[in-house]
C-alpha cells in the first residue's frame, strides 16, 4: 500500500500537536512544583504553617517511642538535636498564638528542655545510649 506524501504530512502533524501539548503539559507541573518549593508555606508571622501541629504529634510520639536515642546512634548530637528541633518548634508554635492560648506550647517546649537537662541529656555524646 502506498501512501500519499499529503497523508504522512497530516499524520506527520497530528503526532507534532500531541508532542506540544505533552510539552506544555510536562512544563506546567515542573512550573507548580517549583511554585510549590519556593514561595512559602505560611501567609505570614501570624499564621500557622499548615500541618505543623500534625507533624509535631507525630515527632513527640516518635521522641516518647525512642527516636531520639534511635538518632544519637547515627549522629554524635542526635538525643540533643531531636529534642531541640522539637522543642524550638514548639516554642516558634506558641510565638505565633495569642498570649492566653499558649499554656500547650510552653508544656511541650518545658518538656523538651527538661529532657534536654536531664542525665541522659547533658552526657557526653560517646556515652549516650
Amino acid at each position: 500500500m502506498i501512501t500519499s506524501p499529503s497523508a504522512k504530512r497530516r499524520s506527520a502533524s497530528g503526532f507534532s500537536w500531541v508532542r506540544r501539548i505533552l510539552a506544555v503539559l510536562i512544563s506546567l507541573g515542573a512550573l507548580i512544583g517549583t511554585a510549590r518549593l519556593v514561595l512559602p508555606a505560611t501567609a505570614g508571622p501570624d499564621a500557622e504553617p499548615p500541618g505543623v501541629r500534625r507533624q509535631l504529634a507525630f515527632l513527640r510520639a516518635a521522641l516518647d517511642g525512642g527516636a531520639a536515642e534511635d538518632a544519637q546512634q547515627l549522629f554524635p548530637e542526635g538525643y540533643f538535636f531531636s529534642h531541640v528541633l522539637y522543642g524550638l518548634a514548639r516554642v516558634e508554635l506558641g510565638m505565633r498564638e495569642p498570649a492566653d492560648r499558649r499554656a500547650e506550647a510552653l508544656h511541650e517546649a518545658r518538656w523538651a528542655l527538661a529532657r534536654l537537662e536531664s542525665a541522659e541529656g547533658r552526657a557526653p555524646p560517646s556515652t549516650r545510649a
